[in-house]
């Protein structure tokens, strides 16, 4: 069982998380995927709307 600490101060390095489940996942999340037909509908979508609200009236 561990040590409890309940005074004092410290720091930590983190040199490696590949080894760690944490470390796959970031993995996974890092990796850039091919946009599926509807991802790249809905960034026109979100582009064109963007520019209408942009637009001043007229």
């Amino acid at each position: 069982m561990g040590t409890l600490v309940t005074k004092g101060s410290g720091s930590l390095a983190v040199t490696a998380i590949g080894a760690h489940p944490a470390g796959e996942i970031q993995r996974l999340v890092a990796a850039e995927l091919e946009p599926t037909p509807l991802t790249r509908k809905l960034a026109r979508f979100a582009r064109l709307l963007t520019v209408a609200i942009r637009r001043p009236p007229c």
